[in-house]
């Protein structure tokens, strides 16, 4: 009789094993099912770009249009730019047919500026005696040498001696293909930076433009295209 009862149990414990064993398998190949219903998102892997195509993405990227030009070239913002330029130089007149040559020949601004910065401070009445006997004058401090036919009335012109100026450095940037290489020449010669007969006084006279340059950039873009004060010309536009 207790052997039949002990019997009972031991068949109710194994019974009671077995149900608890066939949840946990359940259980776990449920667990696996939902596993696998929803893997994780792998990474999105892209095609690498052949060398051509990194290339022409990197020389896009450093082609930015120039922001002053792009300013200047809107009528709604010209004004602003002229005056933010006029008081840099001091002359709302310099300032003005500065702006207008080099939007005219599609030379950025911010160097020119910087240019004649270095050159003159911004001084129509500026001179310089060289060791050669030869005298830079004016705001581009335009060389005899290089301009016989100018008078000295004429290089204190500011008009004559900013389109001369202007045109000198057209034909070094077109020249020189970059502005580093326009700079030298515009200081040292063609014909010496053409040579390999750059000078260290160029060098450093190059790093004063471009820093000059910078400070206006940064400038300008701080005070002619804070919201609300200068649009993006397409946004004034639709106004």
């Amino acid at each position: 009789m207790i052997f039949r009862e002990l019997a009972k149990k031991e068949v109710l414990v194994v019974a009671g094993l077995l149900g608890l064993g066939c949840l946990c398998v359940s259980w776990i190949d449920y667990r696996g099912a939902a596993v696998r219903e929803a893997p994780e998102e792998e990474p999105e892997i892209r095609e690498p770009l052949n060398p051509g195509d990194y290339r022409a993405a990197v020389l896009t990227s450093v082609k930015q249009n120039d922001a002053v030009l792009e300013l200047y070239g809107n009528e709604l913002f010209r004004e602003k730019v002229a005056v933010f330029f006029g008081s840099i130089t001091g002359s709302q007149e310099i300032a003005e047919q500065v702006l207008g040559q080099t939007f005219a020949l599609n030379i950025s601004p911010s160097l020119v500026f910087a240019l004649i910065w270095e050159e003159s401070l911004f001084n129509p009445r500026a001179v310089n005696r060289n060791a050669n006997n030869s005298i830079d004058r004016g705001l581009f401090q335009l060389n005899s040498a290089s301009f016989p036919s100018l008078t000295p009335e004429d290089f204190f012109d500011t008009t004559v001696n900013i389109r001369y100026g202007l045109a000198h450095l057209k034909m070094c940037l077109d020249q020189g293909r970059s502005e580093v290489a326009a700079l030298a020449m515009y200081n040292a010669g063609l014909n010496r930076v053409r040579s390999g007969g750059t000078p260290e006084r160029t060098l450093n006279y190059i790093n004063r433009i471009l820093g000059y340059r910078q400070g206006i950039e940064k400038l300008f873009l701080s005070e002619c295209t804070r919201p609300g004060l200068a649009e993006t010309p397409a946004k004034a536009a639709r106004k």
